[in-house]
């Protein structure tokens, strides 16, 4: 009964390793990665420090940034297009406007003319 007893002793001990040096390899790992994004002592003698920023995080801020000039450079030309439509639409209707204005005179000076003709030939 003994050995059998130290048989699970000694599988448990080797589980018991296994699971020490994997949460020592985490904790290992851990370690170096405060290490390498601490903040050097100088930070706190007031002078500037820039941060490390992983690579992945640059690219994304970089990729953020072009779209955001891209997206500004379409509504400034949407701007500027409905600007241009704007006016044109504005210009038309006054011409529109003036044309009506003048049918309606030319079609008053006719009726006037009509009438005049019509009084002539009543007079004669």
């Amino acid at each position: 009964m003994r050995c059998r007893g130290r048989t699970h002793h000694l599988l448990y001990q080797r589980q018991a390793l296994r699971i020490f040096q994997r949460s020592l390899g985490w904790i290992i790992s851990l370690s170096l990665q405060a290490e390498r994004l601490r903040i050097p002592l100088s930070a706190e003698m007031g002078e500037e420090v820039k941060a490390i920023v992983p690579e992945s995080v640059l690219k994304k801020q970089k990729r953020e940034e072009e779209w955001a000039l891209k997206k500004k450079e379409e509504l400034d030309a949407a701007k500027k297009k409905r600007a241009e439509s704007r006016k044109l639409i504005y210009s038309r209707a006054k011409q529109y406007a003036k044309e009506y204005q003048e049918q309606k005179k030319e079609l008053i000076i006719e009726e006037t003319t009509m009438h005049c003709i019509a009084i002539d030939l009543s007079l004669q």
